[in-house]
């Protein structure tokens, strides 16, 4: 390297370019501590565009001071937040590896990303990380410390085997940026939870169903709720169940497969409500072998990967562009550390944030513009308001009439002829098969026609899935001709000759009596 000078941001030496992501650019740098030692560090340039908003600065100062104050095994340490007029740098723990990214990226999709025990024990660490922000880190009193961006790109593995969630609490004021500024960052929308999704409060929670991703991510190398729009992604984390890891790799145990369940439950009470309590779970997978060979075995597949993706000598002009302007070019600036900031930026909370998008399954209307004169009378004004609500109804009836509203299916079957009515109407002769119907409660009939036969249901129809009702009428009495049957029939017929027989005898007895009277002579 030439230019040694050149090369300072401080106290700190730039020697190698490690990478470029959404929101920063990263280099390798190096410290001098006490005793002639030296410290290799990561330093992190924010890109000028996020560096220009003077709120989400406060919140970049604010999450850096939480950032700084968390030490655990399993969390990238920050150490320092640098400010040279509009350009920042975070100087964070160095660590000789690569994300997690990597490995789903070399991989490609289908089939285990890592071994089974190696998975486990990766997803462990984190939850452990996990576990200890949740509690609130070394300030308690300050709250529980939610990632909201737990992802393989944010978490690290060094040539030891050693797993770090990397931007913890600063990943929080980029969520904000993310949120608030369309087109100057972009999240990782496939690992949000759901009621971050419909934005509803969250808790720690959200950060384990995220973990549940990436731990599905590993086991099958495709991610659940993958899609091309963002609105298609929103919609499968809120209603899409993804099939168990074991579907798509057979070496997947089902106990592993309970662990995915529970971490991708679209409620969060069903979730692991603790990261220690999904770790607990997790260690059994691996305890066969034991965590110094597991840790190891993963250290060596990261140095191999490593030697086949090298990255290429820095440039100086690389180097120039990461270091702040000269103060001879007219920006005059000065090195401003972490505590001097806190005392000279106010330091912002941050938000949970506002969903831009529109949540799914809640329709809104565009709000409609009131155009008012700039003098007008009160009259004027009244009148102007009136039209203005009158037209605001009609607008939201119309947007109510042509949201598309969640629709279920009914499918209706019957023993026998009938009719079937829902709510009152008559739809048609049954068997009704997949009659779409909004969802929700519906009366349904069915009679017989022509008949005073009738059966009414109240079935709840559920959104995107089918309800049946089965209908059996009882069998109508059929009388077959028997023996008895037939004697009845002969004794009938033997009782009306008899009858006929004794008619026949008496009629000629009623033409031989004669009345009585004066006799007739006899002719001569």
């Amino acid at each position: 390297m030439v230019m040694e000078a050149g090369q300072r941001i401080g106290r700190y030496l730039l020697t190698k370019k490690i990478g470029k992501g959404g929101m920063a650019e990263i280099f390798k740098a190096e410290e001098e501590v006490s005793g002639g030692h030296r410290r290799v560090v990561a330093i992190k340039r924010l890109f000028p565009k996020l560096s220009a908003d003077r709120e989400f600065v406060g919140m970049f100062v604010n999450e850096a001071r939480i950032a700084s104050s968390m030490f655990h095994p399993n969390i990238v340490q920050t150490y320092d937040l640098i400010n040279y007029g509009s350009y920042y740098y975070i100087v964070m723990e160095y660590l000789e590896g690569l994300d997690l990214e990597e490995f789903v990226l070399v991989k490609g999709p289908g089939g285990l990303v890592l071994p089974l025990d190696e998975a486990a024990y990766v997803v462990h660490e984190v939850a452990m990380g996990l576990s200890y922000a949740h509690k609130g880190g070394a300030r308690p009193a300050d709250g529980a410390v939610v990632h909201r961006d737990i992802s393989p790109g944010n978490i690290l593995i060094d040539v030891d085997g050693l797993v770090k969630v990397t931007d913890f609490g600063i990943a929080r004021a980029m969520q904000y940026a993310s949120f608030t500024k369309p087109g100057v960052l972009k999240g990782k929308y496939e690992y949000m939870s759901p009621e971050y999704v419909k934005g509803k409060n969250f808790d720690g929670r959200a950060d384990l169903f995220s973990l549940g991703v990436v731990l599905y991510e590993l086991l099958t190398g495709e991610n659940p709720f993958a899609a091309v729009m963002p609105k298609e992604i929103w919609e499968k984390i809120v209603k899409y169940d993804p099939p168990h890891p074991s579907k798509i790799s057979p070496q997947v145990p089902k106990a592993l497969d309970a662990v995915v369940s529970r971490a991708l439950s679209k409620d969060p009470e069903k979730r692991y409500h603790t990261g220690e309590e999904m770790a607990a779970v997790l260690v059994s997978f691996f305890s066969d072998v034991g965590r110094d060979r597991i840790a190891g075995a993963l250290g060596a597949r990261v140095a191999r990967l490593m030697e086949k993706g090298e990255i290429t000598s820095t440039s100086p002009s690389d180097i120039q562009a990461f270091l702040p302007p000269d103060s001879t070019v007219g920006e005059h600036t000065q090195e401003i550390h972490l505590d001097t900031l806190l005392d000279l930026v106010e330091p912002v909370q941050v938000p949970r944030p506002s969903i831009r998008h529109k949540p799914v399954n809640e329709p809104t209307t565009a709000p409609v513009k009131k155009k008012t004169a700039k003098k007008a009378r009160p009259k004027k004004r009244r009148m102007l308001l009136l039209i203005v609500f009158v037209l605001a109804l009609i607008a939201g009836g119309l947007g109510y009439m042509l949201w598309p509203h969640p629709v279920g299916y009914l499918t209706v079957t019957s023993t026998r002829r009938a009719e079937v009515f829902i709510d009152g109407d008559r739809i048609g002769m049954a068997p009704l098969h997949k009659r779409p119907l909004p969802a929700g409660s519906h009366l349904v009939e069915v009679r017989r026609p022509g008949r005073t036969q009738a059966k009414t249901q109240q079935p709840n129809i559920l959104e995107g899935k089918t309800t049946t009702i089965e209908i059996t009428w009882a069998k109508p009495k059929v009388r077959k001709p028997g023996k008895k049957r037939i004697k009845k029939k002969k004794k009938r017929r033997k009782t009306f000759k008899k009858h006929k027989r004794k008619k026949t005898t008496k009629k000629p007895t009623k033409k031989t009596t004669k009345k009585p009277g004066k006799k007739k002579k006899k002719k001569s």
